[in-house]
């Protein structure tokens, strides 16, 4: 009996198996990332993304440089130099609390960059609490935050429904 006769069915058996079992695992890994990406979109970003339709003009509008001197309290002249400042913080304060609500639900699906600018936003928040007073930059911070999450809106949006990712 010839050895050739077992031998190259049997390596073919065991080549083909092995092709098929890497293809399989590439097809799951494709499948639960896609999966997540769906869960990003539907549970997260959506959300984030509306607020970032609805608010970031608005928020950009609402910055203002007030000129050295243009105010006066007690006799005295302010701001002493040429100083970035806000109209009504108030509603940029509760905008922050929507969003951390948001986050907080579903902070395992931000993305890692995201997720660091959304942590920026709440230090400054933390050093507010502890009397360092008022910062404008948090809201320079929120503005950025809304801005990157319509970009990575739009490229999960894209990897999502199988588009090329375009630079924006």
């Amino acid at each position: 009996m010839k050895w050739e006769l077992i031998i190259i069915p049997l390596i073919t058996t065991v080549f083909t198996t092995i092709i098929l079992y890497i293809k399989e695992i590439k097809m799951k890994n494709k499948s639960t990332e896609r999966e997540i990406t769906e869960q990003k979109l539907k549970e997260l970003y959506n959300k984030l993304f509306t607020y970032s339709l609805k608010y970031s003009d608005r928020l950009e509008k609402s910055f203002y440089i007030a000129h050295k001197g243009q105010f006066e309290m007690d006799g005295e002249e302010f701001p002493v130099e040429d100083t970035l400042m806000i109209h009504e913080t108030e509603p940029w304060d509760n905008l922050i609390k929507e969003i951390r609500e948001i986050i907080h639900e579903k902070v395992h699906l931000l993305d890692q960059e995201d997720l660091r600018n959304w942590h920026a936003i709440e230090l400054i928040e933390v050093d507010e609490e502890f009397g360092k007073g008022s910062n404008v930059q948090k809201y320079k911070k929120l503005e950025m935050f809304l801005i990157d999450i319509s970009l990575r809106y739009f490229a999960l949006y894209n990897k999502y429904h199988g588009k090329k990712v375009r630079n924006y």
